[in-house]
């Protein structure tokens, strides 16, 4: 799964941005089923808890650390809403504050635990509630290292993301350019219940997957393949994953995810 934070300076924003994007819609079917755990190993895991909104409050990961002992790491991240709208994150690693102009978001700043600036995200949110791009700026470690990254998103009638390019724009030249192109080239036709991990960072209410993908191909430049995976899911009465198995091409190993609900 990417997990993609992208960025784009304050002064080069306010000098160019336009209207306000619109705001997401939390919560677009509260009937739903919420995501509680999705594990790979007893020690290693997704955690999800919400308040009585049924907005997310709370995510933990936790992992394996070392493999021989089986020591485990783990990170939590505590989200913070007022008016009904999402304005910070908070993790022992740092910290994304959400901004709102006109009651619409327009931009998260993300900072680390010290206070230093790490980035700016600036989504691009349409009228159908779709994320179809995320700007982000951010201060480069190395004199060829990017100072601001571009993703753009295009869906299927049926909301699904179907295509995604991230480009990249270098201290050495002033034009974004493509290093990544992903597609997905088939969904079933069951709930997603974490449809929203294919942005860079968590907006409430942004759906990108309606359904679960079954196939994903990442290319090059060169438009050679540099990732594909394929995966197969078990699902409840109600039509949500209970299993999903994921394999890579060119490796024998198979990932099995098992999910959770409230």
């Amino acid at each position: 799964m990417k997990n993609l934070f992208l960025f784009l300076s304050m002064v080069f924003l306010i000098s160019c941005k336009k209207d306000p994007v619109p705001n997401p819609i939390p919560n677009p079917d509260l009937s739903k089923k919420l995501l509680k755990k999705i594990s790979t190993d007893p020690l290693e895991f997704q955690l999800f808890t919400y308040n009585n909104n049924k907005d997310l409050t709370n995510y933990t990961i936790q992992y394996i650390n070392n493999v021989v002992d089986r020591t485990v790491s783990k990170l939590e991240t505590s989200l913070t809403y007022e008016s009904g709208k999402l304005v910070k994150q908070q993790s022992l690693t740092g910290t994304q504050e959400y901004y709102y102009t006109l009651n619409r978001l327009d931009s998260i700043r993300s900072t680390a635990i010290t206070g230093r600036w790490i980035s700016t995200i600036i989504p691009t949110i349409n009228e159908q509630n779709k994320l179809v791009s995320i700007l982000e700026l951010m201060k480069p470690n190395a004199y060829d290292a990017p100072n601001a990254l571009r993703i753009d998103y295009v869906y299927d009638a049926l909301g699904n993301l179907i295509d995604e390019k991230t480009y990249c724009r270098y201290q050495t030249g002033p034009q974004f350019v493509l290093v990544d192109h992903t597609v997905f080239l088939s969904y079933d036709n069951k709930n997603n219940a974490e449809g929203y991990t294919y942005s860079s960072t968590f907006i409430p209410g942004i759906v990108m997957m309606k359904n679960n993908p079954g196939k994903v191909v990442s290319y090059a430049t060169n438009n050679s393949v540099t990732y594909e995976a394929n995966y197969t899911y078990k699902y409840d009465a109600d039509g949500y994953v209970t299993e999903r198995k994921k394999r890579l091409i060119g490796s024998n190993v198979e990932l099995t995810f098992t999910y959770e609900y409230y």
